[in-house]
């Protein structure tokens, strides 16, 4: 932690906030007795052009308030406009007292980073998720077992939601999937009334077993339904595959109307997938293993996110003795610290989720690394991931889930002016 003028003054309380995270550690710059022309050369021997966040604060009935806390791909050019009165939206010149700036080695630390230490000094702000995403609810155990599409998820449990989907209309897709290839009720406000109600037409149309009116019992169809909701993207994949190996045969055998039917059925399922397909699972199952760059040639910095938590586990020096194997040691120590995957999903949660999945889908040229965590990777897969963080070389354009930040050369995934 770095200290500038006044380091101990009244920055002190959201100081020793700021300092009680794990991580990301604040560099302090307090403004007191600095006259304001002279505020921009102060921090700009303190800072470099790094991603990270800036915590301003200003002074409120004689107490230190923040009054932003935001990410950004150079926090040293961001605090220069700010404090210059050049950046496009509020002119801080006049307010600001003081500003903790963490530096961090890629954007999308700078994101996770921003989200945590705004719990805590900001609580009462709105979240700024990175896009609204939307989710397929499916409860077992409910008294009316449906797909629900939902992009307000905050009171559902963790297990009975799907996703993430980028699109409301990728999840009406993929439920409408699971409808058709599950036999699941459409008419859920019938269903509420089993084992007396009187069945829709889904039943006359050989669709629906019919669990509303008795026709199947509960037990059974509640069975079904959990099924439904182990059916993630691992599976799609072989789906597919198997629906255009149908279709070859089909066409083969001279019968072009099943392989037309077939074919609108694959295209249903590949719509339902999304451009994201193979990550969507229940979010209690949803984790990913980051390797992002750490802004020091040589090392990479590895993340996690699982059972709703997204942390650094630590950094890993790309040339020592079986990097992979330390990288896969510290994951698994944090995986060992998850909470109840039966929980609540919450707005942490979804703004956690919302800021991996836009770093998955980003077209930018990266450097970081984003794998599945439902299994140890392989250690040559690790040990590319690793390289390639922990290069400052050019950056190729990754495909697959290979996709992150450009870490200290690029603004990545922060959010900053």
């Amino acid at each position: 932690m770095t200290a500038g003028p006044g380091g101990a003054g009244h920055g002190s309380v959201l100081v020793a906030l700021a300092a009680s995270l794990p991580w990301p550690m604040p560099i302090i710059l307090d403004f007191s007795g600095i006259p304001r022309a002279e505020q921009a050369g102060h921090l700009a021997a303190r800072l470099r052009s790094r991603p990270g966040i800036v915590i301003f604060y200003s002074m409120r009935d004689g107490k230190p308030t923040p009054v932003q806390v935001t990410a950004s791909g150079d926090v040293r050019a961001f605090v220069e406009r700010r404090l210059g009165g050049d950046g496009p939206r509020v002119d801080f010149s006049g307010e600001v007292a003081g500003a903790l700036a963490c530096e961090c080695g890629s954007g999308f630390e700078a994101d996770l980073a921003r989200a945590a230490v705004a719990r805590v000094l900001m609580p009462g702000e709105t979240r700024r998720a990175a896009g609204v995403l939307a989710y397929v609810h499916l409860d077992p155990g409910s008294n009316a077992p449906a797909c629900r599409v939902v992009e307000e998820p905050t009171r559902f449990a963790a297990r009975a939601l799907i996703g993430p989907f980028a699109r409301r209309a990728h999840a009406e897709a993929f439920a409408a999937m699971l409808d058709a290839r599950f036999s699941l009720c459409r008419e859920p406000a019938t269903l509420a009334g089993w084992p007396d109600a009187i069945a829709c037409s889904y039943k006359e149309m050989g669709s629906c077993p019919a669990p509303c009116d008795g026709s199947e019992t509960m037990e059974s169809y509640r069975a079904r339904v959990g099924l439904a909701v182990s059916f993630d993207g691992g599976k799609i994949a072989g789906v597919l595959g198997d629906y255009e190996r149908a279709i070859k045969s089909a066409s083969a055998s001279m019968d072009f109307e099943g392989a037309a039917g077939l074919t609108r059925e694959r295209v249903a399922m590949a719509d339902a997938a999304g451009p994201m397909g193979s990550w969507i699972t229940t979010m209690d199952r949803f984790g990913v293993l980051a390797v992002m760059p750490t802004g020091k040639s040589g090392w990479a910095r590895i993340f996690i996110h699982r059972g709703g938590k997204s942390r650094p586990c630590g950094d890993v020096r790309a040339s020592g003795d079986d990097p992979a194997g330390v990288a896969w040691q510290m994951t698994r120590l944090a995986m060992n610290q998850e909470p109840d995957p039966g929980r609540v999903f919450s707005a942490d949660d979804g703004e956690a989720v919302a800021l991996i999945y836009a770093c998955l889908r980003t077209s930018r040229k990266i450097r970081g690394t984003m794998l599945q965590l439902d299994s140890e990777p392989s250690k040559d897969v690790l040990e590319r991931a690793i390289r390639r963080a922990a290069s400052r070389g050019g950056a190729k354009r990754s495909t697959g889930v290979q996709q992150s930040d450009d870490g200290a050369e690029a603004d990545g995934l922060a959010r900053g002016d």
